[in-house]
């Protein structure tokens, strides 16, 4: 997949191409990162980013960009799931 794309870090195609294949608008999708370049490619496609904490440290991921961030997947909050709160 990586190769369908001409640039790679920090660059939002394949977040679009992904949202595009599921059909769904960059601004109703969250993008999971954890890293400062996938943060940066996900605010770049126009999408809501929470930065997961698992290689960067809160800071770092939210200076980033990332709109939340959490340490892992049981930390997801519930508002995440009801895209009418977004």
């Amino acid at each position: 997949m990586k190769s369908y794309f001409r640039r790679w870090s920090g660059q939002p195609d394949l977040f679009l191409a992904a949202a595009q294949q599921l059909g769904c608008e960059p601004s109703a999708t969250l993008v999971f990162e954890d890293a400062v370049l996938g943060v940066e490619a996900g605010r770049a496609a126009g999408m809501r980013v929470c930065g997961v904490t698992t290689s960067e440290p809160s800071d770092v991921l939210l200076a980033a960009g990332a709109h939340f961030t959490i340490r892992d997947f049981t930390e997801v909050p519930a508002a995440v799931f009801d895209a009418a709160s977004w």
